[in-house]
């Protein structure tokens, strides 16, 4: 081949890389491309617990890096109790962990939609609260807010509190979430906020944080970046959820057979 025939296949190539590239940012964002890796470490750490892949991450659904950051944060840190508002892939996730024994801990679930509420209690052994939205009034400005007249008990205080839901709005998506901060919060937490990429969660994000300081709760945050971003909050006992590793497989055996055997007894 002539300099000049693999200069045209080089810029030809080079082309083709950059359509690519602008394509998969349109669709799935500027960090899009990490999904894949997310993936691959998501299912690696399925594997490392013994656990199955039934998990369908498309559409709205949770996505590899929410359902990476999930696993190995309640794995890690097992918290005693975790609120979800909103539910799904996430839903199902934990109750595996439940079931396996690998998490030993509690989930109460917040769901808006009545017919999603029944798909996943009907696949999940945990509890789903049937939440349907009320407006109220969060931090000065009217918003959609969950109906907490389903619940079988008050609400206690959460380790973990994993915001997914409600649905999101253009303006301070997802404040229904400040109705349960700092106020149902254990002393040592983990907030999860999904959907971080888009300006309605970060200016809850920025709620959130004023509401944490004014309590005076000191707190570190981090952001995984996908085609979708999650902005996490900890306090220092969970700080180290925010910077996942995988362990040695020898002592990941040791320990989820410790933790199955006190599951059964």
């Amino acid at each position: 081949m002539s300099a000049f025939g693999l200069k045209a296949m080089k810029a030809a190539l080079l082309r083709r890389a950059l359509a690519e590239y602008t394509y998969l940012k349109q669709e799935y964002g500027e960090h899009g491309y990490l999904e894949a890796t997310y993936q691959h470490l998501f299912l690696r750490e399925l594997e490392t617990y013994g656990l199955r892949d039934r998990y369908t991450p498309i559409q709205s659904a949770a996505n590899y890096s929410l359902l990476f950051v999930v696993l190995t944060s309640v794995v890690g840190a097992q918290p005693a109790n975790v609120l979800e508002l909103g539910c799904g892939e996430t839903t199902l996730l934990l109750n595996a962990l439940l079931q396996s024994g690998v998490w030993r801990g509690s989930l109460v679930s917040l769901e808006q939609d009545s017919f999603w509420r029944k798909e996943i209690a009907s696949a999940v052994s945990t509890e789903v609260v049937y939440a349907p939205l009320a407006e109220r009034s969060i931090a000065g400005r009217p918003a959609l807010a969950y109906d907490l007249s389903n619940l079988k008990r008050p609400l206690g205080l959460f380790d973990l509190v994993l915001v997914d839901g409600p649905t999101g709005v253009p303006r301070y998506s997802r404040s229904a979430c400040l109705e349960f901060i700092p106020k149902h919060l254990a002393k040592d937490f983990l907030i999860i906020l999904d959907d971080y990429e888009r300006p309605g969660e970060k200016e809850t994000a920025g709620l959130l944080r004023q509401a944490l300081e004014a309590n005076g709760v000191a707190f570190s945050e981090e952001i995984f970046l996908s085609n979708k971003h999650q902005l996490m909050l900890a306090t220092d006992k969970y700080r180290p959820c925010l910077y996942p590793r995988h362990r040695n497989g020898d002592q990941v055996k040791e320990t989820v057979a410790s933790l199955r055997s006190e599951h059964v007894h």
